[in-house]
């Protein structure tokens, strides 16, 4: 005791100092921890999954404004499938950026952040190669089968008010969406740049489940 007291350190001294000595290694611990969780948020929201929200009608009575989805960026799609995708060069087409902008846009392309890109929610009727129909009457036929289409509202008799006949190029889908009558499509594009036809590689993902309701 006498050692202590001539030291003029207290032990409420010696408790504070190994306190703060011990304080840096645990922040350091802390930062390397939350790092590690913003990676790896980063590299499952580029690679695996991503969240979106609905914004318009165009996919009633299944999804709805406000809904929130979320896209599974590593499964496969088909005939069916309701799909998340970059309408750009199909459903619009973007304006040129260069210089600083498109390094900017490739970057964050790679991380799966598309910040001056448009998506769009639609279900994919057609793939490469199909020939798709809807007659007169409004019935819709791909590769010459009639299709059921089972998603569409109760009020629904026909695939679409306007008649068309399609080929679809290898490597593009031609989508619509399940509320027919209030829906921008490859059916509103057929005409333009691109036919509306989405490109594959610009599909972000298939929807996996719908986890909140906008309604």
């Amino acid at each position: 005791m006498k050692r202590h007291a001539a030291s003029g350190r207290s032990p409420e001294g010696a408790t504070s100092r190994r306190g703060r000595a011990f304080g840096v290694p645990w922040r350091r611990t802390a930062i390397g921890v939350l790092s590690v969780i913003v990676v790896g948020m980063l590299l499952v929201h580029a690679f695996w999954f991503e969240t979106f929200t609905v914004p318009s009608r165009s996919m009633e009575p299944n999804y709805g404004a406000g809904d929130r989805i979320v896209v599974d960026k590593r499964a496969e799609f088909a005939r069916g499938d309701v799909v998340v995708f970059s309408g750009e060069g199909s459903l619009y087409q973007p304006a040129e950026r260069g210089g600083v902008l498109a390094v900017i846009d490739t970057a964050a392309g790679w991380l799966g952040f598309r910040p001056d890109e448009q998506d769009y929610l639609k279900r994919i009727i057609g793939v490469g190669g199909d020939h798709v129909v809807v007659d007169h009457k409004g019935v819709l036929t791909v590769n010459g089968r009639r299709v059921a289409e089972p998603y569409l509202g109760r009020g629904s008799k026909r695939a679409s008010a306007q008649p068309f006949s399609v080929r679809v190029p290898e490597g593009k889908l031609f989508v619509m969406g399940d509320n027919r009558d209030d829906s921008d499509d490859s059916r509103n594009h057929l005409g333009d740049p691109g036919g509306g036809y989405v490109p594959v590689d610009k599909v972000v993902g298939r929807v996996a489940w719908k986890y909140w309701s906008g309604s």
